[in-house]
This record gives C-alpha cells, structure tokens and sequence, in this order.
C-alpha cells in the first residue's frame, strides 16, 4: 500500500504511482483544494456547452470533426492555460528503485540521464475536453486515437465516478476457425472530486477506457485499481479500526457502493502537430 501524499507533496510522481502491474497509471487524490474547485466550475459553467445524446462537452484548444481529426485553436483562457501549465510541471523524480528493471528501463528510455527529472507531458498540454456526465450517462469503451501523444490526465470535479479500463476486441484461431474474443474489464479505477488521473504508454494505446451508464456504482472493492491510493479508503479504514475497537464486524465492508450524482471532467492532451 502506498503512502498518502497531499498534493503539496508532490515532488515525485512516483509517490502516485497505482500498485499494480501497469506501471504507466497515477492517480493524485485532491489535486485541487475546495476553494480552486469552486473557481474552475464557475468559469466552466459561464461557456457554451454542446449537448450530445449522453452528456454534455465543451472543446477547447480545437474542434474534434466526425473523422477524429482536429482544427487546433490556441484561443485557450489564461485559467486553463494555467491548469496546463500546472500540469507541464509534473515530473517523475529519481527515487525509482532499482530492483524495477521495468520501471528503469522506461526511464532510461524517456532520458538518459536517470538523474534528471522526467516530465509526464513530454510537451505543452494543447486540448482540453469538458465533459459533464449526469446519473446514468456515460461513454462507450473507446481509445482516443493517434492524433493525440500517448499521455493523458482527467481532472474530476463535483463528485466520484468509476472509469473502466478493457482489453481491445481481438481475433484468434480455435480449432481451425478464426473468433473474435470479447473485451474484457481490466478493472477499474475510482476517481474522487478534486483528483487527477494520469495514464500512458501502453495503456493509452493498448487499452479501451469508459463509463459505465448507470445510476449507483456497486461493486467489489477488488476491482478498483487504486482504491488504496483513494481518501475513500483512508477514511474507511479509520473507521474500520473504530469499529474493530468496539467489536464491529467489518466483513461486508468488501464492497464500494454509491449513487452517482453529476460530475465534470477536464481530460488534457496534446494534439501532435
């Protein structure tokens, strides 16, 4: 289990990293304060929104058209430009151990020189997408193309929500006939109001993401990638331990269960140009 860090903490990505086998997975548990929270969703809801069929969205830094290809805008807000710019100052530090011949490798890969800091974006955030999801909405299992670099970060705004990551649908050989193997839910990962998501490399270009379209999540805590990385789990293992204290059972504990209510997501990327 990883170490609670604040956000003012953050030296080092490394302290954020998910605890399991796809190492290009970070998640930052209040990445803004209640008061920048506030201010974001005001300036947010002062734009236009395009309403789609399940959700609404705001396209800043440039147009998506039906065929995924973009027009970039550099009308970007100075409150946005500053988030990416928040964003552009996130690094990996030199704390990777050196018995993770993985990790090693894509540092060196990244930067020769293992004693430098290593910077997530590998260049300035250039599009960001506005999505607001209410109970009940959500989006198809989806990869979001090579017009984009293979980095990405979600910021969450308003309330949790659970975003699924998939195996792609595949073809393989069966006793002489070719099938096409369903995806499959590699799990998921809970994203509480106010955090960041960061993910990349193969899990941005391997992988599906999505949302399911329901109205309570409900679900098996062992399916949840970075639930001990969530105040979620702080705050229920504070309480677990008052309870073991009073003689409580804390079996059924097991289990994450909530209604969804709307949320808002910043997703930021960099369109290759």
């Amino acid at each position: 289990m990883l170490q609670h860090h604040h956000i003012e903490d953050l030296t080092s990505l490394d302290n954020f990293r998910i605890a399991n086998e796809y190492f290009s997975l970070f998640y930052i548990p209040e990445f803004l304060t209640e008061e920048e929270e506030i201010d974001m969703l005001n300036k947010i809801n002062s734009n236009k929104w395009i309403s789609l069929k399940n959700r609404r969205l705001q396209q800043i830094g440039g147009k998506i058209d039906s065929a995924g290809d973009i027009s970039l805008s550099h009308n970007i807000p100075d409150w946005l430009r500053s988030f990416g710019e928040r964003l552009n100052n996130i690094y990996f530090g030199n704390d990777m151990e050196e018995e993770e011949n993985e990790e090693e490798n894509y540092k060196e890969e990244l930067n020769e020189n293992t004693d430098e800091k290593i910077q997530f974006f590998p260049d300035s955030v250039n599009h960001y997408l506005i999505n607001e999801y209410k109970p009940g909405q959500g989006i198809f299992p989806h990869e979001d193309g090579n017009r984009y670099e293979p980095f990405v970060a979600i910021l969450s705004l308003e309330s949790p929500i659970i975003l699924e990551f998939f195996t792609k649908r595949k073809e393989i050989e069966k006793d002489g006939k070719y099938l096409i193997e369903k995806r499959k839910s590699i799990g998921g990962v809970l994203l509480e109001k106010r955090s960041l998501l960061l993910f990349s490399e193969d899990l941005y270009t391997s992988y599906l993401h999505g949302i399911e379209p329901i109205f309570e999540d409900d679900r098996p805590i062992d399916s949840i990638l970075n639930y001990e990385n969530t105040l979620f789990f702080f705050d229920e293992e504070n309480e677990e331990s008052e309870e073991n204290n009073n003689n409580i059972d804390v079996s059924a504990k097991k289990i994450y269960k909530k209604k969804r209510e709307k949320r808002i997501s910043i997703t930021c990327r960099i369109v290759k140009t």
